[in-house]
């Protein structure tokens, strides 16, 4: 049987608890980093019909380390942006990034001008 649509309500998603832990749990010491510097996130889609989403509030400066993950990732910058780690790239407001499962990533949270 198909997956039914699903439909997610920002305002009906908890900020994720990163010291739960499990299976996607971050490394402590960035959850600690988060913690210190206001960074935080709602795991929007959590793999219904095979997506996963999250969405991130990141302080300017804000590091999150070269990581993988089993499945693509789009990242959409929505405000301020970000500097991608490895290559380098900027992300301003509005641009897509998008990778296949097990690409390294990484970014910088961009500061304010």
């Amino acid at each position: 049987m198909d997956e039914p649509a699903a439909f997610f309500v920002f305002d009906e998603i908890d900020w994720a608890n990163e010291r739960a832990g499990g299976a996607t749990a971050a490394p402590a010491a960035l959850v600690a980093e988060a913690k210190r510097s206001g960074a935080r996130r709602k795991r929007m889609v959590t793999g219904q019909a095979g997506y996963f989403m999250n969405h991130s509030v990141m302080p300017a400066g804000f590091e999150v380390p070269l990581h993988s993950h089993d499945h693509n990732e789009l990242i959409v910058v929505v405000a301020g942006g970000c500097t991608m780690l490895g290559d380098g790239k900027a992300l301003a407001p509005t641009t897509r990034w998008c990778s296949p499962p097990a690409t390294s990533t990484g970014s910088v949270a961009a500061r304010k001008a």
